[in-house]
């Protein structure tokens, strides 16, 4: 009988692809752009993970015929917990000197990071992936940490009852068919269109990625891999795995987190691509494992990107670009990368090593042996160290428990505002509509804010969510008592010219003075020219606007600035939300002669989504589309969509909100997004420039 070796042989290859996964993390969050696909390097570590535990119990099966679940969770705690709470402790320290505000934001944070089950804890406190407004937790990241974690303390027992009962082969094949039924859960819970943090956070939707690496630990079996192979075959191998590798990196580039595909098959198609490069090129005869992934930068990354992972995204979410910092580009990438790696590694060096090694267990031994020696001078180091420990720990604890969120920023003290024109669209049909139509005297509906005149929009009341924001139906309206009336001696009507906007810079033409009387009569045979009267001016325009919060914000701006001004805002609107209201106010012959529409600054838009609105606008002579400056991984997606689609439509106009305001942080509140009054001024000119075509 074959002697199997006490150790698993060490891989240099899985150690390379560690540091590509973790390396393409880091550009995607840097700017998703450069490397649109580059978040799927979770999924390459999903199927590295399911590998090498699955490879490791297996080892200690054939062995022993049993597993040391006890020994093997204690082993998983060394390995990560040190360097979590670690993390836990320096964020939040940070956080309450720092950042005071967003303490209360993270105790919850804090307590599913600890008890890993961040990823669930996300799912159900409904904080997305993919849409958001300001600062993202800086603890978001660590859902991939607890689904992994579950993995590890499910996974052996499951394993261990499987083994005693089913031969090998029964084994595999349960396995792939919990790989298949996660990717087609994925696939049915999925809804285009649709946020989908549910499937890209849940267990049970990502457990594909894992359960394919643990298929790849039956098939390729570490111990046998030092077996001499003819060198022919190690040749046409890592012919075969350079190009696994080389399609693994396409789909780095090719997928988008938007993309449909990507979870109906997408993830699992990168997971199998990921186990076959592994099964190629993880092999320790492998020329390109051992030398192209064995390279030492590279070795030196994958060694420590665990912490790599762990502290990029805190770094991360304190340098927003020209929010926290300002720089952006090549300079704000070095400086991300720069921080993180140093960061990483002194986690690596005295915090996981020392765990991991057991040298920090020998040093508690040593100490227990001398616990009978009086002396004070080998005591106190450790009790201070014990003292300190618990003070911050102490501390900590009661900085979460008496954190209080925030309250509201006075720029958004109002779900949704409504802007009436000065006068009504002419060919509007006026149907039953949630919001009031009445003058200033009336009363204000439950669910929104009309304003009427130009006054400060801050001074309206706080109201419940927009129904057509949120997609529910909308029930009639319902008169309550007021308890903000704006003044009725202000009209809206007063003084406004008949021009598309008004403008300092822009005044009506001035009345000619009428001819001053001769001293003489004219002359019989002086010829006359009649004197042309003056063109009426032209009808003025009927704007409609349709926004989410940067419009809210910029409501009071937008309508001291254009003249007969119809606008909707709302917080939090998303694009189809924005889609139904122009349906309905085109049904109900509520769009005027221009209509503007800011989209895409709380999540990701689609062509689709993109092509509907337009669809929906058709018959509108003039439509101006705002782009979005919000310092999150969707702008650049959603501007180039912006960019790409206008010129589609002869009736569309794309205003530059980003370029003319990315620059100027000045511009705008703490989270980057809101523009303060004179960047709400700016935003406003920018559209009415825009109103009337070259």
């Amino acid at each position: 009988m074959q002697s199997i070796p006490s150790r698993l042989p060490y891989l240099p290859g899985l150690d390379g692809l560690r540091a590509l996964a973790v390396l393409a993390v880091l550009v995607y969050h840097t700017q998703p752009a450069w490397l649109p696909g580059g978040f799927l390097g979770v999924e390459v570590f999903f199927v590295i993970s399911g590998y090498l535990i699955t490879a490791m119990l297996l080892h200690e099966w054939r062995q022993h015929r049993r597993i040391d679940l006890a020994r093997f969770w204690l082993q998983r705690a060394r390995r990560l917990l040190p360097a979590l709470i670690t993390l836990l402790t320096v964020t939040l320290l940070f956080t309450i000197i720092v950042l005071p505000g967003e303490v209360a934001g993270l105790s919850g944070d804090t307590i599913a990071a600890l008890l890993y089950v961040s990823n669930w804890y996300l799912i159900f406190a409904q904080q997305s992936y993919f849409e958001a407004i300001g600062r993202p937790s800086l603890l978001q990241h660590l859902w991939s940490l607890a689904v992994e974690e579950q993995f590890y303390v499910l996974w052996p027992l499951l394993l261990t009852a499987a083994l005693r009962r089913w031969q090998r082969q029964h084994v595999m094949l349960a396995v792939a068919a919990g790989a298949l039924l996660s990717t087609l859960w994925m696939a049915l819970l999925y809804q285009p269109g649709v946020d989908p943090s549910r499937v890209y956070y849940g267990t049970d939707t990502r457990a594909a990625g894992l359960l394919i690496g643990v298929l790849l630990a039956f098939v390729l079996i570490p111990e046998r891999l030092l077996r001499a192979v003819r060198p022919a075959i190690v040749q046409q191998r890592d012919a075969f795995g350079v190009l696994a590798l080389v399609v693994l990196l396409f789909w780095l580039f090719w997928w988008d987190a938007f993309d449909p595909l990507l979870y109906q098959g997408g993830f699992a198609l990168v997971a199998t691509t990921t186990m076959i490069t592994i099964g190629l090129l993880g092999q320790p005869l492998s020329w390109v494992g051992r030398v192209v992934l064995g390279w030492s930068p590279l070795r030196w990354v994958g060694l420590r990107s665990y912490s790599i992972y762990l502290w990029h995204w805190p770094v991360f979410m304190v340098t927003r670009p020209w929010v926290d910092i300002p720089m952006d580009g090549i300079p704000l990438l070095v400086l991300r990368f720069g921080i993180t790696l140093a960061l990483a590694d002194l986690s690596y060096r005295f915090i996981e090593t020392p765990f991991r090694n057991g040298s920090m267990e020998r040093s508690w031994q040593q100490l227990w042996a001398l616990r009978q020696l009086p002396s004070w001078s080998i005591l106190w180091p450790w009790a201070a160290v014990a003292g300190v420990l618990c003070s911050l720990a102490l501390s900590l604890g009661m900085a979460l428990a008496f954190a209080r969120p925030p309250d509201v920023p006075s720029y958004l003290a109002v779900d949704t505002v409504r802007i009436e024109a000065a006068t009504p669209i002419a060919t509007a049909e006026i149907r039953s509509q949630p919001v009031v139509t009445a003058t200033l005297s009336t009363f204000v509906t439950e669910t929104d804010v009309l304003v009427t005149s130009p006054l400060d929009v801050a001074t309206a009341i706080r109201s419940e969510p927009d129904p057509l924001a949120t997609g529910t139906d909308v029930e009639p309206t319902r008169s309550i008592t007021p308890t903000v009336i704006a003044s009725p001696t202000i009209s809206v009507t007063e003084n406004v010219p008949e021009y598309p906007f008004a403008s300092p810079t822009l005044a009506a033409p001035p009345t000619p003075e009428p001819f001053p009387p001769t001293a003489e009569p004219l002359s019989p045979t002086l010829a006359i020219e009649p004197v042309a009267e003056e063109a009426p001016p032209p009808p003025a325009l009927h704007v409609t606007a349709v926004g989410d919060s940067v419009m809210l914000t910029s409501a009071e701006q937008m309508q001291g600035t254009i003249a007969n001004l119809d606008l909707d805002a709302a917080v939090s609107r998303q694009m189809d939300p924005t889609i139904d209201t122009l349906r309905w106010r085109r049904d109900a012959g509520l769009l005027g002669d221009v209509v503007v529409v800011q989209v895409g600054n709380n999540g990701p838009i689609t062509v689709e989504q993109f092509d509907a609105m337009m669809q929906v606008l058709a018959g509108v002579p003039r439509v101006l589309v705002v782009n979005v400056k919000v310092p999150l991984p969707w702008e650049g997606h959603n501007n180039a969509i912006l960019q790409e689609g206008v010129p589609r439509y002869a009736n569309a106009v794309l205003v530059d909100w980003y370029n003319a305001s990315v620059y100027r942080p000045e511009w705008f509140w703490d989270d980057g997004v809101h523009p303060r009054p004179e960047g709400a001024q700016v935003y406003a000119d920018l559209i009415a420039g825009q109103l009337v075509g070259p």
